[in-house]
């Protein structure tokens, strides 16, 4: 190997070093090498606090952090690095449509959809309607409080923020499904056969894309990890359970949850941001300015 070939290996490897250290994830791996406890990023300072965590946690957490702590800020790099989880989720979801979505479907069909099993995770999947009907409700509630002149503890601001993400996410939801008019796996796919977009056609048989369950789960899953960082592994692992089940259930397809789990999280990520409750900035608080 000469000079020149040397040279340009060990620019490629800095510089593929240097981006991947930017997104976080570098870093995330060097730590789980060289430490045995978990760690986390304070959002105040971005000191790296040791924490003792049991060793089952411990890889979930540095996952988490890699992936999730550059949203505990605001700014260009944040905004670069919800570009590049926008591009990966986009190549996710392409690569499920083209190669993934209907083999996946027809054997979920096949071999689960008329079994028990099916039946038990249906019905667990019915109550999530009530968190949104919920959260509705609660944002009429804190706007009557609001105006009324008795305003909101912590514990109602809290609550105020989740329900806005997963209004926001039934919003997003309504509004892209009648953009995508995509056919749902079951019964529109399984049973009559029928698959594609229907772009600015949305229908009761062609409003699949994306899926409103993963939006809503991850959007409030995104702004109860930043209300409760402690809490975040359980929540991250119970959004993925949702998301998973929807597919399994042949309610969705995969790209459906894929797409759906970006949009989830961007959601919840801009509605702390939006409502200034776990991410620092130099600016006033948006209930300081109105009351001023």
């Amino acid at each position: 190997m000469n000079l020149a070939h040397r040279w340009l290996c060990l620019s490629a490897y800095w510089s593929f070093r240097r981006e991947t250290r930017f997104l976080g994830v570098w870093w995330a791996i060097r730590k789980l090498r060289s430490s045995s406890p978990c760690f986390r990023v304070a959002r105040d300072s971005g000191a790296i606090h040791i924490v003792d965590t049991p060793p089952i946690f411990q890889v979930a957490n540095v996952a988490y952090t890699a992936v999730m702590s550059p949203l505990a800020s605001t700014g260009r790099v944040a905004l670069r690095i919800w570009i590049f989880w926008f591009l990966t989720s986009a190549t996710f979801t392409v690569i499920s449509i083209a190669y993934i979505d209907r083999p996946l479907a027809s054997f979920i069909d096949t071999h689960f959809r008329h079994t028990l099993g099916w039946v038990v995770l249906d019905r667990s999947l019915k109550p999530l309607k009530v968190v949104a009907i919920s959260a509705l409700f609660f944002l009429f509630w804190a706007g009557y409080r609001t105006v009324s002149g008795y305003g909101l503890q912590p514990w109602a601001v809290k609550a105020l923020v989740c329900s806005w993400s997963v209004v926001w996410g039934l919003a997003a939801e309504l509004v892209f499904k009648q953009i995508f008019g995509r056919a749902w796996p079951d019964p529109t796919y399984t049973q009559h056969h029928l698959y594609g977009f229907r772009f600015l056609h949305g229908s009761q048989d062609w409003m699949s894309f994306p899926s409103g369950t993963a939006i809503g789960s991850t959007a409030l899953a995104t702004t109860l990890a930043s209300l409760f960082p402690r809490l975040r592994v359980v929540i991250a692992v119970l959004a993925g359970v949702v998301c998973i089940a929807v597919v399994v259930g042949n309610y969705h397809w995969l790209s459906d949850s894929i797409a759906g789990a970006f949009l989830g999280v961007s959601i919840g990520w801009m509605s702390t941001a939006l409502l200034d409750v776990s991410i620092p900035n130099k600016r006033e608080s948006i209930r300081e300015r109105v009351r001023a």
